[in-house]
C-alpha cells in the first residue's frame, strides 16, 4: 500500500497566488466565482475514463477559486481577468505538479500541470498542493521578464499556501522508514523547496513590517536586489537571515521529533516491515491516546492510522481495514 496514500486523510490550510499588486481583498472566498479567477481545462486522455476522475475534477474545481483569492492575502497580489491560470492535465508533470507562464494569445498566463495518476491517487492534494501551485504562478506573473530567486519562488508560495508544513510530513513519512534527520528532511542542495519555505518562513519572522512576504515580493517585482529588499525589511545582513534559517529548521524537525505519537509510530511501522503484526499493533495500542487527544500532529496520527488498517488487512479484517 502506498504510503502518499495519507495525503487522502491531511487537512490543510490554502492560501495562494496573483499577480495584479494592491488588488482589494474579496469579502469572503465564498463570494468569488471558482470559474472567474482560474480556467480549468479538462483536458482529455485515458484518465478520464477512471470512475474516480469525475470526483477528483470537481475537487480541483472546487478548490481553485478559494486558492486563487486567498492569495491576495498572502502575496498583496490578484489575477487580472483575461490572465488568470490555467490548469491542465498532464501524465509527464511531476507528483506535485509545477507551473510555468506562457504566451496565449499574446498574454503571459501561468499554465499548472497536474499528473492524472497523482490526482487520482490524492498524491496531489487539491485544497493545499493547488494552492501553493497558484501562488507561485501568482510570483512568476508579478515579476514579469525577471526570474525572481529560487527561494522566493518556491519558498514565499509553500508558506503563503500553508502547503509547507505537509511537505515536511511528506518528507518524514514518504519513505519506507519515520525519518527525522534534519540533513536529509532538508538535504543542502540549491533550490530544495523545503529549504526555500524555511527561509521564507524566517523572514516572515524577523522582518521588521507587515505583511513582509507580499512587502517582499512588491520590492523585488520593483527591481530591488535581494540584499536591497531584506535591508528594507529590517534584515541588515543576509547572514542573519540564513541564522534565522537554520533555527527555522530545527525548530520544525524538533516539532516532529518531539511529538508523543512519533516513537511508537516509527517502532510500529519498523515491526511492520519485519511483518511482525502483533508488535505493531501492540505499539499502535499504546498510542491510542495521543492519537486521538485534541491538538495531535494530524500528520502523524492518520499515518498511525494508516498503519492500523494495514495489520487489518494482514489479518484479513477488511472491514476494520475500511
Amino acid at each position: 500500500m502506498k504510503r502518499a496514500l495519507i495525503s487522502c486523510v491531511l487537512a490543510a490550510a490554502a492560501t495562494a497566488c496573483a499577480s495584479k499588486p494592491d488588488a482589494p481583498l474579496p469579502a469572503s472566498t465564498k463570494d468569488v466565482a471558482p470559474a472567474s479567477l482560474v480556467t480549468v481545462r479538462n483536458t482529455p486522455g485515458t484518465w478520464t475514463g477512471d470512475p474516480r476522475w469525475t470526483k477528483r475534477l470537481a475537487e480541483i474545481e472546487v478548490a481553485s477559486g478559494p486558492a486563487a483569492a486567498l492569495s491576495s492575502a498572502g502575496l498583496g497580489l490578484s489575477f487580472e481577468g483575461g490572465r488568470e491560470p490555467v490548469v491542465t492535465f498532464d501524465p509527464a508533470a511531476p507528483v506535485e505538479g509545477d507551473v510555468a507562464v506562457r504566451f496565449i494569445d499574446g498574454v503571459r498566463r501561468p499554465i499548472v500541470r497536474i499528473a492524472p495518476a497523482a490526482l487520482l491517487s490524492r498524491e496531489f492534494n487539491a485544497k493545499d498542493d493547488l494552492a501553493a501551485l497558484l501562488a507561485e504562478g501568482a510570483i512568476l506573473v508579478g515579476s514579469g521578464e525577471r526570474e525572481p530567486p529560487a527561494w522566493i519562488r518556491t519558498g514565499v508560495a509553500l508558506v503563503v499556501s500553508g502547503a509547507a508544513e505537509r511537505r515536511l510530513h511528506q518528507r518524514v513519512l514518504g519513505g519506507a522508514t519515520v525519518e527525522v534527520r534534519e540533513d536529509v528532511l532538508y538535504p543542502p542542495l540549491a533550490g530544495d523547496p523545503l529549504a526555500a519555505a524555511a527561509r521564507a518562513g524566517a523572514l516572515a519572522r524577523i522582518a521588521r513590517a507587515e505583511r513582509p512576504l507580499a512587502r517582499l515580493l512588491a520590492l523585488v517585482f520593483e527591481g530591488r536586489s535581494e540584499d536591497q529588499a531584506l535591508a528594507d525589511l529590517g534584515v541588515a545582513r543576509r547572514e542573519f537571515l540564513d541564522a534565522a534559517a537554520e533555527t527555522e529548521r530545527a525548530r520544525a524537525v524538533r516539532r516532529v521529533a518531539e511529538d508523543p505519537i512519533l516513537p511508537g509510530l516509527r517502532d510500529a511501522r519498523a515491526a511492520l516491515a519485519r511483518h511482525e503484526t502483533d508488535r505493531a499493533d501492540a505499539l499502535l495500542a499504546s498510542l491510542a491516546g495521543a492519537i486521538a487527544a485534541p491538538g495531535s500532529n494530524a500528520w502523524l496520527a492518520a499515518d498511525a492510522r494508516l498503519c492500523l488498517a494495514e495489520i487489518a488487512l494482514a489479518r484479513g479484517e477488511t472491514k476494520n481495514a475500511k
